[in-house]
């Protein structure tokens, strides 16, 4: 019998600024680059990729996303 497991994105575990705010902590407390990179993405799908696009003035295609293929280290 196959099992199917749950998807789990960790960016619904971030509701607003503060959350936000203590993952980043812990996130940079690693001094991962590349983790760091990857946490951007999920703060980003956090956010909503079309608010931030619009928060930053930038067209949400130029917003990097390795969901997309991109390497964003």
């Amino acid at each position: 019998m196959t099992e199917k497991l749950a998807t789990f994105d960790r960016a619904e575990l971030l509701p607003d600024n503060e959350a936000i705010a203590i993952y980043m902590d812990g996130v940079f407390e690693t001094g991962d680059a590349s983790y760091m990179a990857h946490a951007l993405e999920i703060v980003a799908r956090a956010r909503g990729m079309t608010q931030l696009a619009h928060e930053t003035g930038l067209a949400r295609e130029a917003l990097p996303s390795s969901s997309e293929g991109g390497n964003l280290t």
